[in-house]
């Protein structure tokens, strides 16, 4: 058997092979546009928790140089709340304080570490993010 009727079978292996290579590139394209749309959900996800972190931050310094340490209650609980407007609605920030008597000669001040942590979800979720911010205030 030669010719037409042996090519036969030929041509029906390199069209499934074909269409294999196209199925499993379509694939792949559709898996890594998966991944990058998540990386991306991620990352605005972080950013947000950062600027929760920071509001709160910002927040906990203006109290301080306003009230010293019976503003935040230094020292004692950490100080907590939920966002409401924006795009940072439903973000909970936490804010500690810790204060430290400094006296340098005749000078004495107080110095103020602020901790903030900016989050949103639950740990363990995939939409899970968190950020901390660190500053320290001096009176």
């Amino acid at each position: 058997m030669s010719g037409p009727a042996a090519q036969r079978g030929f041509t029906l292996a390199g069209a499934v092979f074909l269409l294999t290579v196209i199925a499993t590139l379509g694939v792949y394209t559709a898996s890594v546009g998966v991944v990058a749309h998540d990386t991306v959900r991620l990352s605005v996800a972080g950013e947000r928790a950062h600027f929760a972190a920071h509001a709160g931050l910002e927040w906990a310094i203006h109290d301080v140089v306003a009230n010293g340490a019976a503003g935040l209650g230094c020292g004692g609980a950490a100080v907590s709340f939920t966002l409401t407007g924006g795009a940072l609605a439903d973000h909970d920030v936490s804010i500690a304080c810790t204060a430290s008597a400094v006296t340098e000669g005749a000078r004495s001040y107080t110095v103020y570490t602020l901790t903030a942590i900016g989050s949103r979800g639950t740990p363990g979720d995939a939409d899970h993010a968190s950020r901390t911010l660190v500053a320290t205030v001096t009176d």
